[in-house]
């Protein structure tokens, strides 16, 4: 077996890109696509295979690499929605209409999901990240005339004045 052979950012041939190292794999090597684990060393976003990567350092020990930025919910463009980052990863923009991995989809209002899922936090509480998700339980649409088996007629409701029915409850007995 050939030995490989370290490669940067401009020395691979077209079709190729410079990966960096990954298990039993000492140097960056040229490849067609970056393995997982391994990402695109670069010195410019314009060397970026992936739309949407920047070029930035720190990463695969100090080198420049193509990076995806966290997207929001309205930062994806072209029918790509914006996907939780999983394992500590970034959110990144994913084709859609779903999210790939289980990934929730990021949002900002209800008309970013997917129906019957709703745009809301994983507790339902007003803090935290807004993504996708079930509706709670106890959650719908809200309706300004409440909810429809709810009816209530003004002869049901005591502080209103209104005269009740003059029929009898339906529990009450009439003196047998």
């Amino acid at each position: 077996m050939e030995a490989a052979v370290a490669c940067n950012a401009t020395s691979c041939m077209t079709g190729e890109i410079c990966c960096t190292a990954v298990a039993n794999n000492a140097v960056a090597t040229c490849r067609a696509t970056c393995p997982n684990n391994s990402a695109q060393i670069c010195t410019m976003a314009s060397q970026c295979a992936v739309a949407g990567q920047v070029c930035m350092g720190g990463g695969g020990g100090g080198v420049m690499t193509c990076r995806t930025v966290a997207c929001t919910a309205t930062s994806c463009t072209g029918g790509m929605i914006c996907c939780a980052g999983q394992g500590g990863a970034l959110a990144a923009c994913q084709a859609g209409p779903m999210c790939a991995g289980g990934a929730l989809q990021i949002c900002a209002t209800n008309a970013d999901c997917v129906a019957p899922m709703v745009c809301r936090t994983a507790n339902g509480g007003a803090n935290g990240a807004l993504d996708c998700r079930a509706p709670l339980p106890e959650a719908g649409p809200p309706d300004a005339a409440g909810p429809a088996d709810a009816t209530v007629t003004d002869a049901e409701r005591p502080d209103t004045g209104a005269a009740a029915d003059s029929a009898p409850a339906a529990d009450a007995t009439a003196g047998d």
